[in-house]
């Protein structure tokens, strides 16, 4: 369980640092395991700084599923969950 633990520990650290390059996309280290809060700032447009709108486009055009962060109090933020 440890090693599962810490490979998942692993990924989402890899998965905030590529995320953390990517213009728009801030990403705080993972607390948990498996999980990332992505956060939503220019150079994206105004639409996709909401949360919604981001993962409705990127499951739209990506097939890419994504929890919208209003779920967890931040609208203006997705949630990824790694493995």
């Amino acid at each position: 369980t440890r090693l599962l633990v810490s490979a998942l520990a692993r990924n989402a650290s890899t998965l905030a640092e590529r995320l953390n390059a990517a213009p728009g996309l801030h990403v705080a280290e993972p607390e948990a395991a498996m999980y990332v809060l992505v956060r939503l700032s220019a150079p994206l447009s105004e639409e996709l700084r909401d949360g919604q709108a981001f993962a409705t486009r990127l499951l739209e055009e990506e097939g890419v599923f994504v929890l919208p962060g209003a779920c967890f109090d931040a609208p203006d933020a997705v949630r990824l969950v790694t493995c």
